[in-house]
This record gives structure tokens, sequence and C-alpha cells, in this order.
């Protein structure tokens, strides 16, 4: 239920991971661990029903194509982890803002 991309992987692009969209995924939380490095993610790569973004590696703040959640229910999706030191312009970045999603600073997440 995990998903580890390396420093190396700069763009995620448009329906990456289109085919693993079925039942099985769309119940169970899914967790992307992103390398250090990226730049560019299409949020709607990621058909899994429930997923935690993990960019504790990240530098910068990467650019988000269309936003990172569109169902319209007040239940939350998506879990980002942030490092502390980009959390404020992370969360001031509107096209990252998203009432469906959970926000959690590195430091406060273990494991």
């Amino acid at each position: 239920n995990s998903i580890t991309l390396s420093d190396s992987v700069k763009e995620i692009a448009l329906d990456s991971f289109k085919g693993w969209s079925n039942s099985e995924t769309l119940d169970k939380r899914v967790k992307i661990i992103f390398g250090a490095n990226l730049e560019k993610l299409y949020s709607s790569s990621f058909p899994f029903g429930y997923q935690i973004f993990d960019f504790r590696k990240a530098t910068k703040v990467p650019a988000m194509i269309n936003s990172p959640n569109y169902r319209p229910t007040t239940k939350k999706y998506s879990t980002f982890i942030i490092p502390d030191a980009l959390y404020d312009e992370w969360r001031a970045s509107t096209n990252w803002a998203s009432i469906t999603t959970e926000w959690k600073k590195a430091s406060e997440v273990t494991g």
C-alpha cells in the first residue's frame, strides 16, 4: 500500500497511475513517498480512494496542476506531510488548497 518515488523523479504526468484505479485501491489508504526533486504533478494522476502524500524530502513546493481533491465532500481523503520549513508556503499556495485535505508538519509525524 505504498509507492516510493526516487529523487530523480521531477514530474508525475497526467493519469500516471490510472491503471491502478479499481475497487481494491479505492477503499485502501495508499502512501506515496516523493523524492526531493519533484517539480510538478497532476493531481488526477492518483486515483486512489484515500492517499497520504509524503513530501518530507521536498526541497521546494512543486507545482500542482489542477485541484488535489475534487470530491464534493468534507471528508478527509488526503493527508499531506510537509517539511516544517516549507509548511507555511505550501499551505499558502492556492492551487494546493482543499477542504478534503489534512495537513501535517513532518515533525508531527512518526514513521
